[in-house]
């Protein structure tokens, strides 16, 4: 079996599981329609013979108005049989493939180019390619039926006129071919500058862009390339078509000359009384039904082949993401504790094969219950050490443990459920404020008390309560509802403030990571954010990620990060002593807030 032809058969299994009952619909809706044709060529014949030689065709006339009044019916009730499976296999589609990329545990694959181009295509293929298939395989049987009929009606006249009919075809499947692969070519060459035209339009709409599009006056730049990809699209579509435009109108002209041929023949032939006024009416219909008929199982087998094509990128998705979920697969965590204790052995990660490494031999502990600050300049490595101990990244070498195991050998999700974390480039959800903090704790998303106190210990609980609809209320003016005042745009601190709530949700977390937590925080809430971190943290290990000194005298132990390295750990006592690169820090950051640093100082 080729790789198509498998495409195609487990694309036609997918739409099969997402709509049994409507399958079978379409396919036998599609029979009928196929037979009427054929029978509806017959009943004509019989009607005019027996006009023109008994002067009676009463019976065969209701007969045939009886059959073209069947015919109507099924049309509409094909559309809409095909439009209802095309609705349920593209939900069953896109569940599936969102289902496989989000079912991906780390981040590797979706920073690939070639893998995100091939998601696009498989985005398109889930909502179009199974119902295309669908389509043309029922189209094709319904065509393949009504030839069959067609060809015993003209085979009655003449046998040779099925044969050189049927002959006539053969250029055209593979025109027909040629063209699907054409196509499927194209949109696979065209991906990259479709993903770039939507970056581009994505960008020109946004409202977190419109600030710096408009200040910088970058819309009439953004807009060209927009239309720069475009323009490239519709070159290689142009061609395409162009292409296929040529061929279809010489096999067009072909089959007009058939048809002629035969039709010439045929009105000497009843000239001559050697057939009758049916049976030249069966062949007029008979030709020009056959050619039809075959022109459609021509264009079914393109459209099928051509889908085909299309799905084997959601394929080729599935098998992907599938493969990574598999590697992750790990044993599951020891019963839960308190705190965790983590270490990092000689740690070295890079982001691609032939990239500098971003962390180089990095070794450091938390120990159970501690707090440890991780600090140092911008570059130094700080966020990717977050993005490993989440399991977003695996060391290049090292080792890290997570209470004396082996984290690589531990299931990603597990981990992750012991984990509270505020990431530096937090997300912000066009969501109700309560599903913005209750994300952090999908077990608890409905239980308001949490939510509350999260947001209570995160200093946006007073916020959140004058919002309009309190807690309830849309924190986007794009999703607000049918009123704009209905949603609701947040400062960039009280943002900062929700995604520290949300980290906050998880009360039974081992390990908290908050990375810059106070970053888009005033004074007054930032002192309250560290003296919760001292006072609530209910023993449970902490990293807190930063560059502002200040908040991390009271750190149980603090690790120095520059250039990828470790450059110095100890207490903040310690380090200032040390007069190493903590203390210049130090200096630098207590300079600027007027006052100097006693690096002599316990």
């Amino acid at each position: 079996m080729t790789s198509t032809t498998a495409a195609a058969v487990r694309a036609l299994a997918l739409m099969w599981r997402a709509a049994p009952g409507w399958s079978a619909g379409f396919a036998v809706l599609s029979l009928v329609a196929g037979v009427v044709v054929p029978v509806n060529a017959w009943l004509l014949a019989r009607v005019l013979d027996a006009v023109t030689t008994r002067g009676d065709g009463v019976a065969a006339m209701l007969l045939l108005g009886a059959v073209t009044a069947g015919g109507a019916v099924v049309g509409p009730a094909t559309r809409y049989a095909e439009g209802e499976l095309a609705r349920r296999v593209g939900l069953r589609a896109k569940s599936t493939l969102m289902r496989a990329v989000t079912g991906v545990t780390g981040l590797e694959l979706l920073e690939r180019p070639a893998f995100l181009d091939r998601l696009r295509l498989a985005e398109q293929a889930g909502a179009g390619a199974p119902q295309v298939l669908a389509h043309a395989l029922f189209a094709a049987v319904q065509a393949i039926v009504t030839a069959a009929g067609l060809a015993l009606v003209l085979a009655a006249v003449g046998p040779w006129l099925v044969l050189v009919t049927a002959a006539g075809c053969v250029p055209a499947v593979v025109a027909a071919v040629a063209e699907s692969r054409d196509r499927a070519r194209m949109m696979w060459q065209t991906t990259p500058g479709t993903r770039r035209e939507m970056f581009y339009a994505t960008l020109l709409t946004d409202a977190r862009a419109a600030t710096e599009i408009r200040v910088f006056g970058l819309g009439g730049l953004l807009n060209d390339r927009m239309t720069a990809e475009l323009r490239q699209l519709a070159r290689a579509q142009r061609a395409v078509d162009r292409r296929t435009a040529v061929v279809q109108a010489g096999l067009a002209v072909s089959g007009a000359g058939l048809s002629a041929a035969a039709m010439l023949w045929g009105a000497g032939q009843a000239a001559a009384g050697r057939i009758t006024v049916g049976e030249l009416s069966m062949l007029v219909v008979g030709v020009a039904g056959l050619q039809v008929a075959a022109a459609g199982v021509v264009r079914a087998f393109g459209d099928g082949h051509h889908g085909a094509l299309i799905f084997a990128h959601l394929d080729a998705v599935l098998a992907s993401t599938a493969a990574e979920s598999v590697r992750s697969l790990r044993r599951s965590l020891p019963a839960a504790s308190r705190s965790a204790g983590v270490e990092l052995r000689d740690v070295t990660f890079r982001y691609a094969a032939g990239h500098a490494p971003v962390l180089r031999g990095v070794s450091f502990a938390i120990p159970p219950g501690a707090m440890v600050a991780l600090v140092g300049t911008n570059g130094a490595g700080k966020s990717t050490v977050v993005k490993l101990l989440c399991r977003l990244y695996e060391a290049t070498s090292g080792t890290i443990l997570w209470n004396g195991d082996d984290i690589v050998g531990l299931d990603a999700r597990a981990v992750r459920r012991r984990i509270g974390v505020l990431f530096q480039d937090f997300v912000r959800y066009d969501l109700p404020v309560a599903d913005n903090i209750g994300f952090g704790d999908l077990d608890r998303l409905d239980d308001e008390p949490a939510i509350r106190r999260a947001a209570r210990l995160a200093g946006v609980d007073a916020v959140a309560e004058r919002l309009p609809q309190g807690y309830g209320t849309m924190l986007s003016r794009a999703f607000g509802g049918t009123d704009d005042a209905d949603g609701v745009q947040l400062s960039g601190g009280q943002w900062q403030r929700v995604a520290l709530a949300r980290s906050l949700m998880r009360t039974e977390a081992e390990l908290m990571i908050l990375d810059e937590p106070s970053s888009g925080l005033d004074a007054d809430a930032e002192a309250a954010l560290y003296q919760h971190l001292r006072t609530a943290r209910g023993g449970r290990s902490c990293l807190l990620v930063t560059h502002r000194l200040g908040a991390v005298r009271h750190a149980d132990a603090i690790v120095v990060l520059a250039g990828g390295r470790v450059a110095e750990q100890g207490t903040h006592d310690q380090l200032l002593a040390a007069g190493g690169e903590y203390a210049r820090l130090y200096q630098m950051q207590a300079g600027g807030y007027g006052r100097r640093a006693d690096v002599a100082a316990g």
